[in-house]
């Protein structure tokens, strides 16, 4: 016989809202620019630190503008140089166009 297993989900260590002191709450698909990085990141999810002295990290999908592949990328928060109002990665601005 078929029958559906009961499984408790896991539980989810990552943060999908982060707020990041003198700039902005970070939602999933807000955009920022990078220190030393070229092109808009498209915020992710944000990992808790693991023990004492340790800091968040925060993970975004993106890169240059030209659209040709977006790449994941992990980094800290004192990273984040800018927190963009308006969307200009293609992912985001298609899916202001659907809704």
């Amino acid at each position: 016989m078929n029958t559906k297993r009961k499984v408790k989900p896991k539980n989810d260590p990552h943060l999908y809202e982060f707020h990041i002191p003198g700039k902005a709450t970070l939602v999933p698909g807000t955009e920022v620019a990078l220190k030393g990085r070229p092109g808009r990141y498209r915020f992710r999810y944000a990992d808790r630190p693991r023990g004492d002295g340790y800091r968040f990290v925060l993970t975004f999908v993106g890169g240059p503008l030209h659209g040709q592949s977006d790449k994941f990328v992990s980094v800290y928060p004192d990273r984040v140089t800018r927190v963009h109002r308006a969307s200009k990665t293609l992912v985001n601005i298609q899916k202001e166009k659907t809704q």
